[in-house]
């Protein structure tokens, strides 16, 4: 089985949120991992917002971090370029998505694989990737 992780699938696996025990058993039972690029963004810019928040210390910050890194680096990254970017415009207007979650779409679309699953949190992008064909797999609170 392939996954791909949009970001809100993401950070459960660095910082415990309660949909992380579903987010580590889909990323373990997966073959093989793919998210867009922007989602290294996304990550940091999310694990900032926690450790300016006090969700997380400095030191876990840190951590997260290098958790991250080692995240990333077992994902298959699909890179954004001009196709991928008309084609999530397309989708953010059919589906009223915002646009990294269309971006997110998109990339998973450019896949072609009937084994994918899309992994997400955000209700709206699941229900538009199921529109699109794309099996789920919803991380729910």
């Amino acid at each position: 089985m392939i996954c791909y992780f949009d970001t809100s699938a993401l950070v459960p696996l660095l910082v415990d949120e309660p949909t992380t025990g579903e987010a580590r058993r889909l990323w373990h039972d997966s073959d093989r991992v793919a998210s867009a690029r922007i989602a290294v963004v996304e990550t940091a810019a999310a694990l900032a917002q926690a450790a300016r928040g006090g969700r997380l210390s400095q030191a876990q910050h840190s951590e997260v971090r290098r958790a991250a890194s080692y995240l990333f680096d077992r994902t298959d990254l699909v890179e954004i370029d001009a196709p991928l970017v008309h084609s999530a415009a397309r989708l953010a207007e059919q589906h009223a998505l915002r646009g990294y979650d269309a971006v997110h779409l998109a990339a998973a679309m450019t896949m072609h694989d009937r084994h994918l699953v899309f992994v997400a949190g955000d209700q709206a992008l699941l229900r538009a990737a199921r529109s699109a064909g794309l099996a789920t797999a919803a991380l729910e609170n």
